[in-house]
């Protein structure tokens, strides 16, 4: 599975990256998700398995939090891109007359969407730290 989205990803993203001449919505919303499923592949899927074979931590106890929080935002961002590529599609379909601007707020949807998927993978940490007023 790791060798199969790792191919894949990295093909859809290489290919979409060199296109610099076609700007379009679909082209950039792509190029985040593959980029968003090359963290989960080369973060998420190694530590699993290595967690798996070895069946305990090794490294120190901050160690495993920022792997943690690596796992977690990997999840979150490819979660939070497929909601603004599906967001786009709704528009594109149900606004067809709100073109002009559509590029922009697709960067602003996807800029959100890293944004929130770092605050979400933070979040158990600040609360595990005693912040619990967020």
């Amino acid at each position: 599975m790791f060798g199969i989205a790792a191919m894949g990803n990295l093909t859809v993203f290489v290919t979409l990256s060199r296109r610099r001449h076609q700007k379009s919505r679909m082209s950039l919303m792509m190029r985040h998700l593959a980029a968003a499923d090359l963290v989960v592949t080369f973060l998420t899927i190694p530590l699993e398995v290595s967690w798996l074979l070895a069946a305990r931590w090794m490294a120190e106890n901050s160690a495993c939090h920022f792997f943690l929080v690596l796992q977690a935002f990997g999840l979150y961002l490819s979660r939070n891109v497929l909601i603004c590529l599906s967001l786009d599609r709704y528009l594109a379909i149900f606004h067809p007359q709100n073109v002009s601007d559509a590029l922009r707020r697709g960067k602003i949807m996807l800029t959100v969407a890293w944004i929130c998927s770092l605050i979400y993978a933070l979040l158990p940490f600040v609360k595990m730290l005693g912040y619990e007023g967020l």
